[in-house]
């Protein structure tokens, strides 16, 4: 036999069986391949502060600062608004019982959730929340700013919890979309937020259009909760003033304030003569009127008809002098829900600013708008009266 053909053949048998072995391994030759899996996994998300946070994989707990943050993830997941939620804050129970009754309808949990103390009051306890080990903390843009004044930001740094930053009360205008988009990110969430914005525009971008075309913008004052102490809580280019800006209108209050909201009296408002006045108000018959109010609140929500808004709406006009003005004579006076200042449905407000401003416009239809957005967007039917006019409509 000849033997250089032998050696040939088994080294070719051997180099055939290592290539065959390497090609169907499952198993990865090193620990250096798992490095790129980490990296594709990872989420870096640049929230409303404009700082950028990342995640080495999605976020699995999540801890909301503000229940009222349930807003935007009940659009981003309707079937299980808290998925993910390992605890909130208590506001929304307190400040919106009709909404909160229906996320508890939906998602039985929400009864149990750890509640957090809240980070302007100063009562949130860092060790506590380390409890729940949560992968991110959601705040807004408001308890952001308060937690660089009392330190609780410091200690989440030291403790090494991330958080991520999303405002829709301060600069609606601005910041709502980068919000839902956060809100999409960290909770896995992303083509349905983009779904959600394209609607979003979809509602907005003709009321811009029509602001912008406008020749006059008529004035507003924008009463924010009244009952909740003496006249008058507005707010000057920001939450809801700021939406008005945009959709054509005009706040009295944007000279007469210097800061992001605060109260003005009820004669500069007579002076004023403003031609549209919006109350706010919400399920609120549990709360008792401010010993300094005039009036009592504003009942308007899910749980509540028209009529019995437009009646509440009506007696606003016992404000001392308010009888006199204008808009009361004239039936240029509105109720809106206020937990619209403070989440992704703050469309609908452009929508009715541009209304109350301008009256009906083609391709701006708030009742049209706010069916399909629950029928596409929340886990419950819309229901209740969350405007009104001061007169009913004629038909």
């Amino acid at each position: 036999m000849n033997m250089s053909r032998v050696t040939t053949a088994v080294t070719g048998l051997v180099a055939s069986a290592l290539l065959l072995s390497a090609c169907g391994s499952s198993k990865p030759a090193s620990s250096a391949n798992s490095a790129p899996e980490k990296t594709a996994s990872a989420v870096t998300v640049k929230d409303v502060a404009g700082r950028e946070v990342t995640f080495e994989k999605l976020p699995e707990k999540v801890a909301l600062g503000e229940s009222r943050a349930v807003y935007g993830t009940m659009i981003l997941n309707k079937d299980k608004p808290l998925d993910k939620v390992v605890a909130w804050g208590n506001d929304l129970k307190a400040n919106a019982p009709d909404l909160y009754e229906r996320v508890v309808k939906k998602a039985p949990e929400a009864k149990d959730l750890p509640i957090l103390g809240a980070i302007p009051k100063g009562d949130l306890s860092v060790e506590g929340l380390l409890t729940y080990n949560p992968d991110v903390y959601v705040m807004s843009l408001d308890a952001w700013r308060a937690g660089q004044k009392n330190g609780t930001l410091e200690k989440f740094e030291k403790a090494g919890i991330k958080y991520v930053v999303t405002d829709f009360r301060i600069d609606p205008v601005k910041n709502t979309e980068k919000s839902m988009k956060v809100l999409g990110q960290v909770l896995g969430q992303e083509k349905k937020a983009d779904e959600f914005l394209e609607f979003y525009r979809k509602a907005v971008d003709p009321v811009l259009e029509q602001a912008k075309k406008a020749k006059e913008k008529p004035s507003f004052l924008l009463w924010r909760a009244p009952g909740a102490k003496g006249c008058c809580a507005t707010w000057k280019n920001s939450n809801f003033a700021a939406v008005l800006n945009a959709s054509g209108g005009q706040s009295i209050a944007d000279p007469l304030l210097s800061g992001e909201s605060g109260d003005i009296t009820a004669e500069q408002v007579i002076a004023s003569q403003p031609q549209e006045i919006v109350a706010t108000g919400g399920d609120w018959g549990h709360k008792k009127p401010d010993a300094k109010s005039k009036t009592g609140y504003l009942n308007i929500g899910y749980n509540t008809s028209a009529e019995e808004a437009r009646t509440s709406l009506r007696a606003l006009a016992s404000q001392p002098g308010f009888a006199e003005l204008d808009a009361f004579r004239n039936g240029s006076v509105h109720g809106l829900y206020h937990q619209f200042y403070d989440g992704p449905f703050n469309f609908i407000v452009y929508q009715l600013f541009s209304q109350w401003s301008f009256g009906k416009t083609p391709g701006i239809d708030p009742e049209k708008t706010w069916a399909e957005f629950h029928e596409r967007f929340m886990p419950f039917p819309a229901e209740g009266a969350m405007w009104v006019d001061i007169e009913e409509a004629k038909s």
